[in-house]
């Protein structure tokens, strides 16, 4: 008991001045971590969902010509700070990637918890319906992860209308090779307080665990009151940072998931499968990377 009191000690110790942050990391992309140098060197980990933990993944040290260990891992060293590239990752890893952890002079100095996304896919909006003085308008997203969220912007002569209309979204699960979304948003309004004219909807449709001003797909609807006419603009992407409103809606719901093969993943052999494969890519991955 007292050993494991000691141990457990030494570990807040060594811990405490960790720096946790969130990183965002899009699918197949390279992405960099900043790890501070404390001392001679500081090293990478992987630490993955499943308990598995690579440690010394990446060192980089600054009494070396070549900064940086193994040669699998790209860095680049500063007076304070190592920038490990990290460019090998397969889908399904970084999927289950849960942090990546820094550590100099036997410290965690960085611990970045890994948030992975993948941009919208085959966005589609329907023609605005006005009916009783309800406008309404539908988008679905074929393929995205997580989940989609959507923001609808209501403009009358070039200037936002705020506050107006309901936003619902649903989703289910797609697996192409690994998990994604599919889904729906859903935006709908009183028209009773606006006056006549043209008015034009801007759908931004992005992964939840982005703002609608990053890597999101955007499509505009243009329609007249009384009468709701659509005109189609051509959908385009962005990629911003401008720091702006995050959409959150208390109504999100999910629908019954599909499965591992286009039949279902409802099954427990299914789910059984889908573990065994993560299992074996992490593996496989890692050999090749250890040579």
């Amino acid at each position: 008991m007292k050993k494991d009191y000691v141990i457990l000690m030494i570990f807040k110790v060594l811990t405490i001045n960790a720096d946790v942050s969130t990183k965002l990391v899009e699918e197949e992309t390279d992405f960099i971590i900043p790890c501070s140098l404390q001392g001679s060197a500081v090293h990478l980990s992987l630490d993955f969902n499943n308990s598995y933990i690579v440690n010394g993944f990446g060192t980089c040290s600054r009494s070396w010509n070549q900064p940086c260990k193994p040669k699998t891992v790209e860095c680049a060293l500063t007076e304070d700070t190592c920038f490990f590239t990290l460019t090998s990752l397969p889908t399904l890893l970084l999927r289950d990637l849960k942090y990546v952890i820094c550590k100099s002079q036997l410290r965690v100095v960085n611990k970045y918890v890994i948030s992975v996304f993948a941009r919208a896919e085959n966005v589609t909006c329907a023609t605005p319906t006005l009916q009783n003085q309800h406008l309404s308008l539908t988008c679905s997203v074929q393929k995205i992860f997580p989940e989609a969220s959507c923001r609808f912007v209501l403009l009358s002569n070039g200037k936002e209308i705020h506050g107006v209309g309901n936003i619902t979204h649903s989703h289910r699960i797609y697996l192409d090779h690994v998990m994604y979304y599919e889904g729906q948003c859903s935006w709908e309004m009183n028209t009773g307080h606006l006056t006549s004219g043209k008015y034009k909807i801007i759908v931004y449709v992005h992964p939840k665990n982005t703002k609608y001003t990053e890597f999101n797909y955007v499509i505009q609807r243009e329609f007249n009151l009384p009468t709701a006419i659509s005109t189609d603009t051509t959908p385009v992407f962005t990629r911003t940072t401008t720091e702006s409103y995050e959409h959150t809606n208390p109504n999100d719901k999910e629908l019954p998931a599909y499965a591992l093969t286009p039949a279902a993943l409802s099954n427990s052999a299914g789910l059984f499968v889908y573990s065994q494969v993560h299992l074996l890519c992490l593996l496989a991955w890692l050999t090749l990377t250890v040579k």
